[in-house]
């Protein structure tokens, strides 16, 4: 539809790191950025579209889909999350040192 409405607008889809989406944006070479951190430079103007809660996904037939007796015991598994330094991923390093795990996997 919005190829119907825009036909002269080109739609390019990136996924990159925050950083590199800043910087791309401040060189202009991309128009519109969506991230997840929050961006503070004068010649950038920023707007929070979303928030999301943190969660636990795992597919349902895999040996990990149980429960964990703790964020300790979770912490050993292999944690996938946004790039690291980003704000997913620090508030994940966190909510884990929040509950005592200092160093988690």
């Amino acid at each position: 539809e919005l190829m119907k409405l825009y036909p002269l607008v080109e739609i390019e889809l990136i996924a990159d790191t925050a950083l590199n989406l800043s910087d791309q944006l401040q060189k202009g070479f991309l128009d519109l950025i969506l991230q997840t951190d929050l961006l503070r430079l004068e010649t950038v103007r920023s707007l929070e579209l979303a928030s999301h809660p943190m969660a636990w996904i795992v597919a349902s037939q895999s040996i990990y889909n149980r429960d964990y007796a703790s964020l300790a015991e979770l912490a050993q598994e292999r944690i996938i999350t946004y790039s690291k330094n980003s704000h997913p991923h620090q508030d994940v390093l966190s909510l884990m040192q929040a509950n005592g795990v200092a160093a988690p996997r």
